[in-house]
């Protein structure tokens, strides 16, 4: 990286011989060149949020009828459940995705592509790449580490700069040759 933009490549991907490099290099050379244009000049950033989440949702009239089914079949039953779950988790997705569309409109001046998701598990809030021109990751760490000083319930963790792997088409060889 230091060298130049590099093309990440899946972890231990090994090929035969010089043979098979040159191959793969033919027969691949227009998404390495397509991704190399993209990536050029740019690095992956990671944030990482972790959060607690909020508990529970306030019981409404529409959520005492799950409370109250007792009488309910077992099937008419589970789906009442269901029902509960999902509108317990809208009520947790909700504030994260508002949480998230502010905290990107923040970062937008560094970074210039987003790969993200919003709530992979309960406590990880955000786990996003961000592809960052390589002129801009101390501002970029300087942001987000100004951010985890603004939200200090909020977890923040940078990594990188790294290669970009999330922002390149057909990263890994087909197959091991």
């Amino acid at each position: 990286m230091a060298q130049g933009p590099t093309l990440p490549v899946q972890f231990c991907t090994t090929l035969a011989d010089v043979d098979h490099v040159h191959q793969l290099l033919m027969t691949r050379a227009a998404d390495f060149t397509t991704d190399l244009a993209y990536v050029a000049d740019r690095v992956e950033m990671g944030v990482r949020i972790l959060w607690d989440p909020p508990l529970g949702v306030p019981v409404g009239p529409e959520n005492l009828a799950a409370e109250n089914s007792a009488g309910f079949t077992p099937g008419r039953q589970y789906l009442q459940q269901q029902i509960l779950k999902r509108r317990q988790e809208q009520a947790i997705r909700a504030p994260a995705e508002t949480f998230v569309a502010a905290l990107n409109a923040t970062l937008q001046p560094f970074f210039v592509d987003i790969r993200l998701q919003i709530l992979p598990t309960e406590r990880l809030l955000l786990s996003a790449s961000y592809l960052v021109q390589q002129t801009l990751v101390d501002a970029f760490q300087a942001q987000v580490e100004e951010l985890g000083t603004r939200y200090p319930s909020f977890a923040f963790l940078c990594s990188g700069p790294w290669p970009a792997y999330h922002f390149v088409r057909n990263a890994q060889p087909t197959g091991k040759l």
